[in-house]
């Protein structure tokens, strides 16, 4: 009986077929020689009928990095004094797994705040055994970003790759890095570093003309006349909630085509 490789910390079942090819009952008994007890059997004794298979669950649950080397023995009686023994061996390896990503690190760069980015990665499994995971988001500063994967948890077959797609919308003026946690059977490992910037648009006067009957003033003048230096600072500044402005498209009738004009939000 092999057992394909397995995580620590996982449950690999395996289905053991025993036929009773007489025309009496037998009664069957297993005796495991397991010194790790990662190694268990159900039923472990029971009544096979004449002519009739009996399947047993056979489940290699390892705690630790090992090699499984176990011979097992099976006795089958009708009488109790008159037993025949059977030995049935068990082979199977544990190994502890973990995820990789490429690339490890992705940068959306500058991005408009409510505007959404998205970027596409590769999982791959390096290891002999199926790894069972779960993702999840780690914060490192501002939250205020919405970042979506196309899935949370998954089972990758050894030496597997898959994509996942992640989508990223800032949703205020900030610089983020948010980390992508692997959870696989407890043990927990950063896989991607996502960083970003959401910022404003930003509008700032950066010359100045004169005309009519200003045009002999000088620009330091005028400049200094409509204190276009604080007006530049007030435009720097992040935008207040009621400031904040969205498209919607407006109504339209059947002789125009609709177009998209700004309102205030809220």
């Amino acid at each position: 009986m092999v057992f394909k490789p397995s995580c620590v910390g996982s449950v690999t079942e395996h289905r053991y077929g025993v036929r009773n090819t007489s025309r009496l009952p037998l009664h069957f008994e297993w005796k495991l020689h397991n010194q790790d007890n990662n190694l268990i059997v159900s039923p472990l004794a029971g009544v096979i009928l004449p002519n009739d298979t009996q399947y047993q669950r056979w489940k290699f649950s390892p705690k630790d990095e090992s090699v499984l080397k176990a011979m097992n023995v099976l006795s089958i009686y009708h009488i109790k004094n008159n037993r025949r023994k059977l030995t049935v061996s068990s082979m199977g390896q544990a190994t502890r797994a973990s995820l990789e990503c490429l690339p490890k690190k992705v940068d959306f760069g500058i991005s408009v705040v409510g505007e959404v980015s998205s970027e596409t990665v590769s999982l791959h499994n390096p290891y002999s055994c199926t790894a069972d995971y779960q993702l999840s988001l780690e914060y490192d500063g501002p939250d205020n970003c919405v970042i979506s994967l196309d899935k949370k948890s998954g089972s990758l077959s050894a030496y597997g790759k898959e994509e996942l797609y992640v989508t990223y919308q800032p949703l205020s003026q900030d610089n983020y890095k948010v980390k992508l946690i692997c959870t696989i059977n407890t043990q927990q490992h950063t896989l991607l570093t996502l960083t970003g910037e959401g910022v404003f648009p930003k509008l700032s006067f950066i010359d100045i003309r004169s005309v009519g009957i200003l045009c002999n003033a000088s620009k330091k003048r005028i400049w200094d006349l409509f204190s276009l230096d604080l007006l530049n600072k007030h435009l720097g500044e992040a935008p207040d909630p009621t400031e904040l402005r969205q498209l919607m498209e407006t109504r339209s009738n059947d002789r125009t085509k609709p177009f998209s004009t700004k309102r205030l939000a809220g």
